[in-house]
């Protein structure tokens, strides 16, 4: 299915971004009656197979992996999980996006252009969202972001999330954090438990692996 799927897209196929190749397989009922056919596709799934809405042509569209300025991710034990109301424990808050197609128009920038530009205009998204440029520090939170990679960037990917969040005391993942930075905030010292699971359609690719299940050390000042 990821090759079929990738040559329907026309190569506009974001391995690290929204969407990963899924697919239908046929019901037992169906498998009964004669049924064979394997449907390939694409679909939007959360960490937990949680599957979201989408519209749309996948290859019309920016597959890049942003979510709306105010939105929070839960946590999964250490890791990211699927949106939650930021007024529960989450790993992650989105402050804002950006995106670098403007500043990089003759191709694809290292990931030391990408720092640079994204140092400047997370940190100036995150002061703005939070109200003030030592509100973020104040409250026990660190501003971070990750950089694309040149597959997201040859499908047509260009955004990228400014995302606030906390480390565990021994750095092994994200802390619990509840609360948005734009109120009170309280910052866990102990791990979350892992999130269920949601099995969903079964994944024929496995899902993108990006830098946000590991964390990185804080991105200069």
């Amino acid at each position: 299915c990821t090759e079929r799927t990738t040559q329907a897209l026309a190569d506009h196929f974001d391995p690290f971004g929204r969407f990963t190749v899924g697919a239908i397989k046929p019901s037992e009922a169906g498998w009964q009656r004669g049924d064979r056919t394997l449907r390939c596709g694409v679909q939007s799934a959360g960490r937990t197979g949680t599957l979201f809405a989408t519209t749309g042509n996948a290859q019309d569209q920016d597959q890049s992996d942003v979510h709306p300025p105010g939105t929070c991710l839960g946590n999964d034990g250490k890791t990211v999980g699927d949106p939650v109301d930021c007024a529960l424990p989450h790993a992650i808050e989105i402050v804002g996006i950006v995106d670098l197609k403007g500043s990089f128009a003759k191709g694809y920038p290292d990931e030391a252009a990408q720092d640079r530009v994204l140092n400047t205009e997370c940190t100036r998204l995150a002061k703005d969202f939070a109200g003030g440029p030592a509100v973020v520090g104040n409250k026990g939170l660190t501003l971070f972001w990750e950089t694309l990679r040149m597959p997201s960037w040859q499908a047509g990917s260009s955004r990228v999330d400014c995302r606030l969040g906390a480390f565990l005391p021994d750095r092994s993942g994200f802390a619990p954090v509840t609360g948005s930075v734009k109120g009170p905030v309280q910052v866990s010292k102990q791990p979350a438990f892992a999130a269920p699971r949601n099995p969903g359609p079964v994944p024929v690719a496995a899902p993108p692996v990006t830098q946000i299940d590991t964390p990185a050390a804080p991105p200069p000042p």
